[in-house]
């Protein structure tokens, strides 16, 4: 019977790891699987092997364990995603129209109220979304309009003192005016992807749709009044900030992408492909193609255009719903499975790599079984490798261009020199990113 162990701090994905467990032991004889959870008390715990060690966060402990595990649920670089200051000078330069939103980074709040005070008069109707790089839950979210620029000036120093925001940068990006809405209130996608450590992605089919607790066509046929502008329940899909109010909140919604909003789904693979392009050079380093990135990311559709465009990133998402029962928690519980399938159970007990639903799905009587469950491969490492050449044939990129350098060219490595090779590329881009991007930003 095929075994490995798995370390997981966290209780949530602790108590989803034991469930599949379970269903695993219990599978016909030649199909069992056992998982055997790590002891932390274990007389050698500080040089155990563990195969698979999941943490949401990384911190110090758990460092050796997760250093030789096969999979492990991060990247090296790949906090360049959830911190939204990275991913907006990540972005910048961005010619993809699903992550083209104007953003602008400020190091310091003083810089951000200086550039109010010298631009707003500019803005005419322009609304802005104003956030602090770590904010999570709903947390660290302001409208802004040329309105209320000294008004949100000062409750971000209330927010950056109470919750000890340790980058004090401001990142300030553009409001999508037009967006899809459900029933007339805003809506925001959820979807679910996995990043791997050879920069294929993989997007998951399904994903949760969530919504205003107000309609927004209140705020269209007001659009002047301040008031209507910090209403966050008309503008802000987030349900830790809408769940409070027990008359209007309505509970996300799982929903199939590709049947239901194939043109959305289209526009979200483009934003992820490009996102994991923009980000390779940052991310060439890793210990095993096998580990993985698990990201939600949210966007908000342009009814105009039906472009998907990009708000944020997760890393990892919260993988519990607002409802412990029901189509939500099965949601949830459908997607951990999944990807314990395709990411984690197939690379330990096959030693290989999860094939893709497209090229399993080509001659249908011969397969039983995918391993992806509801994950579509986007982007492998292949074609990132392709893209590569092509564009060093046709000049495009040389190689020690810096900028453009790494791309589909995963290194394995278990060395820590290298593996910072990835942190030093972008702190070197970082410094050139934000000079231009606070430049451009002061001179609009």
């Amino acid at each position: 019977m095929a075994s490995f162990t798995y370390a997981i701090p966290e209780q949530a994905p602790l108590i989803r790891a034991q469930a599949t467990s379970s269903t695993l032991s219990t599978l016909p004889l030649h199909q069992r699987i056992s998982m055997l959870p790590f002891s932390t008390t274990d007389s050698n715990a500080s040089t155990s092997f563990s195969d698979f060690v999941w943490q949401n966060k990384s911190t110090s402990d758990f460092q050796e364990l997760r250093r030789q595990a096969l999979v492990y649920n991060h990247l090296c670089g790949a906090e360049i995603f959830e911190d939204k200051a990275k991913l907006a000078l990540l972005l910048a330069e961005s010619t993809v129209s699903e992550n083209a939103l104007e953003s602008y980074v400020f190091p310091t709040v003083v810089s951000f109220s200086k550039w109010c005070k010298t631009t707003s008069d500019k803005w005419n109707n322009k609304l802005w979304v104003a956030k602090t790089p770590m904010g999570n839950s709903g947390s660290g979210v302001w409208m802004l309009s040329s309105h209320n620029c000294a008004k949100v000036t000062t409750e971000i120093l209330n927010n950056m003192s109470k919750y000890s925001d340790s980058r004090h940068a401001v990142v300030v990006q553009e409001y999508v005016m037009n967006p899809m809405l459900w029933r007339g209130r805003k809506l925001q996608f959820r979807i679910y992807a996995v990043i791997k450590g050879d920069l294929s992605v993989w997007l998951y089919r399904h994903g949760m749709l969530q919504f205003c607790n107000k309609e927004y066509k209140e705020y269209l046929n007001n659009d002047n009044d301040v008031n209507k502008v910090e209403d966050d329940e008309i503008h802000i899909t987030n349900v830790c900030r809408n769940v409070h109010n027990s008359t209007l909140f309505v509970r996300e919604k799982p929903v199939d992408l590709v049947s239901r909003y194939p043109q959305v789904y289209a526009s979200i693979s483009k934003s992820l492909c490009d996102l994991v392009r923009q980000s390779s050079s940052f991310l060439k380093h890793q210990r095993s193609q096998h580990h993985f990135e698990f990201i939600g990311c949210d966007y908000i559709v342009d009814n105009e255009t039906g472009a998907a465009k990009l708000i944020e990133c997760n890393c990892p998402p919260n993988n519990t719903g607002s409802d412990p029962i029901g189509t939500i928690e099965d949601f949830h519980s459908d997607l951990w499975e999944d990807i314990m399938q395709a990411f984690v159970i197939t690379p330990i007990v096959t030693q290989k790599t999860c094939e893709t639903r497209k090229e399993r799905m080509k001659d249908v009587n011969n397969v039983k079984e995918c391993e992806c469950g509801m994950f579509e491969n986007i982007l492998s490492f292949e074609e990132l490798k392709m893209e590569k050449l092509n564009k060093r044939k046709n000049g495009e990129v040389k190689n020690g261009d810096g900028e453009g350098e790494g791309g589909g060219e995963f290194v394995a490595t278990r060395e820590p020199s290298d593996l910072a090779m990835n942190r030093l590329a972008w702190l070197v881009w970082e410094k050139k990113a934000a000079k231009i991007n606070l430049k451009k930003a002061m001179s609009m």
